[in-house]
């Protein structure tokens, strides 16, 4: 199967699929809302109920992850091009926990806790993503870390 992320970064388009690989994305890519049964819509029988997030041959952008798992699932392969458009693939993470420490070894009261660094390491490598945090986990912390690391690192001008 391959698909072509979308000039506006929104979809994936499917290029290229055997019909049972397009049957099982289809199929895999539905789901049912809560409470369906008691719907009216669904009672009157003019609705079924699933939500499909495959449709026309375009899946949500956010959905690549489990395209390739289902693809890893099912056996069959999976080619996404463009997906470096929406992933970092040259981002070190490494050099950003290297980046972390020197920056505040001078301000130990200011040391970012783990999960605050693997958050702003998740957004510095996957450019379109959202990040769920808890109220007082540190957001702000975050932000200047994906900020201020590609600021000193020359990736970004403003």
């Amino acid at each position: 199967m391959k698909l072509i992320v979308s000039e506006d970064k929104k979809f994936l388009r499917v290029a290229e699929a055997e019909e049972l690989e397009l049957e099982q994305l289809q199929f895999s890519l539905k789901k049912r809302i809560r409470g369906w049964f008691f719907n009216p819509l669904v009672k009157k029988k003019i609705w079924d109920g699933y939500v499909y997030f495959c449709k026309n041959n375009f899946v949500p952008i956010g959905l690549w992850s489990e395209v390739i798992r289902l693809g890893e699932t099912y056996n069959f392969p999976v080619v996404i091009e463009g997906l470096e458009r929406i992933i970092d693939t040259t981002f070190d993470e490494q050099d950003f926990r290297e980046w972390v420490e020197e920056f505040f070894e001078d301000h130990p009261k200011f040391k970012p806790r783990d999960y605050q660094i693997e958050s702003a390491s998740a957004i510095l490598k996957h450019r379109l993503c959202t990040s769920e945090i808890a109220t007082s986990a540190g957001k702000t912390l975050i932000t200047f870390l994906v900020y201020g690391y590609l600021k000193t690192r020359g990736k970004m001008r403003k």
